[in-house]
This record gives structure tokens, C-alpha cells and sequence, in this order.
């Protein structure tokens, strides 16, 4: 049993080395999906517990057929509702130059499947912070630069995306590019990407 919980631990921490070293070397490509014609039909979630939300981590997947698998499944389980991210640094890349085409790819096949959406917001491309910080570190300077990504975000998707959070636990010094969690600094965050994001859809819910 102790070697089973050791090699448990050791898979564990390889991977979270590599999400560290990754973040670390400033990786903030998104990989294209391989888009096959996908012929699929409207879908309708059958639920008893509408409150029901899973967390879908599809942002990294990079064949359509297993991003449509896994929103089915989550259909099949009967929750109504996911949270995806939608990476800042995967959508701008380069400055100015909005690459909708994955979240384009995920919207699409989530609405077929009947389910609605809660948009996660964050990571920081490479241009937008200074040399040799992770994915997570957010400078001050860059605030506004996320927040019209965040109002480009709902823009786009104002018909088919209602609710926004912006960053992820920003409790945690690893959400803040190790840096030490700063409730006055995420206020003001909040307070710049909410004001952009009212701007352009009156009726989301950040």
C-alpha cells in the first residue's frame, strides 16, 4: 500500500514540474485542433439536478472527436452547465491579433450538446509581462490590456456565454505568478474587466 501511495505522489509531482516548467519558460501557445467534419445533432441535457456544473479542461485537447466525447459525457451525467477556460495568452498571442478559432471549436460543440457555458478568463500572454515570469504573473500595467480582452470575450459571445469569471483563485500566490495573493490588487482587476465587459454586454454576469 505505501508503494502505491509513493508512485501516486511521484506521478503527481512529475506532474506539477511540468506545468511549473512550462509556465516558467513562458509557454502560451494554444496547439490547433485537428477540426474533422462532425456531424452531430442537437442535443438536449436530461436532468433532474439543473444545478449540476462540471469543470471541463479542453483548452489543451487538440482533436475535435475527444472535446465532443468528453462535453457527451458530461451531457450524459446530466450537468446542464460547464466552466471552461478560455486563456488570454492563447487567444492574443501576439498583441492586438485575436485567434478565436479553438473557443470558436468548443463553443460550437458545447451548444450542440445542450449545454451552457461559464467562461473562465486568464494566463497572460508573453507580451503583456516582463521577461522570465509564469503564464499566471499579471503586472499592473497589463490590467487593461486583459480587460479588453475580457470585452472582446463577451463581445463575441454575448449570445451564447451570459456568465464570466475573471482569473482563477486569485486567493493563491500560484494564480498570481507567485507573487503574494493581494485581494486589494484582484479588486482592482475586477473592477476594470467588469466595467469593459458592462460596456459591450449589459446583461453578463461577471
Amino acid at each position: 500500500m505505501s508503494h502505491r501511495f509513493a508512485r501516486k505522489k511521484t506521478v503527481f509531482a512529475l506532474g506539477l514540474l511540468t506545468i511549473v516548467a512550462l509556465a516558467g519558460l513562458g509557454w502560451a501557445g494554444a496547439p490547433p485542433i485537428a477540426e474533422q467534419p462532425l456531424d452531430v445533432p442537437q442535443q438536449v441535457v436530461q436532468t433532474q439536478k439543473p444545478q449540476v456544473c462540471a469543470h471541463t479542461l479542453l483548452e489543451n485537447e487538440v482533436e475535435a472527436v475527444k472535446i465532443l466525447r468528453s462535453l457527451e459525457m458530461t451531457r450524459e451525467l446530466g450537468a446542464a452547465t460547464i466552466v471552461q477556460f478560455f486563456p488570454w495568452a492563447y487567444v492574443e498571442s501576439r498583441q492586438g491579433h485575436y485567434d478565436w478559432a479553438r473557443a470558436d471549436s468548443i463553443l460550437r460543440l458545447a451548444r450542440l450538446q445542450g449545454l451552457r457555458i461559464i467562461a473562465r478568463l486568464g494566463l497572460t500572454p508573453g507580451w503583456a509581462r516582463p521577461t522570465g515570469t509564469t503564464l499566471t504573473f499579471l503586472p499592473d500595467a497589463a490590467f487593461a490590456a486583459f480587460a479588453d480582452y475580457a470585452a472582446a470575450f463577451a463581445a463575441r459571445y454575448a449570445t451564447d456565454i451570459q456568465h464570466i469569471i475573471i482569473w482563477n483563485e486569485p486567493n493563491l500566490s500560484a494564480e498570481w505568478g507567485f507573487q503574494p495573493a493581494d485581494p486589494a490588487r484582484y479588486a482592482r482587476l475586477l473592477a476594470v474587466s467588469y466595467a469593459r465587459i458592462k460596456q459591450v454586454n449589459p446583461a453578463a454576469v461577471v
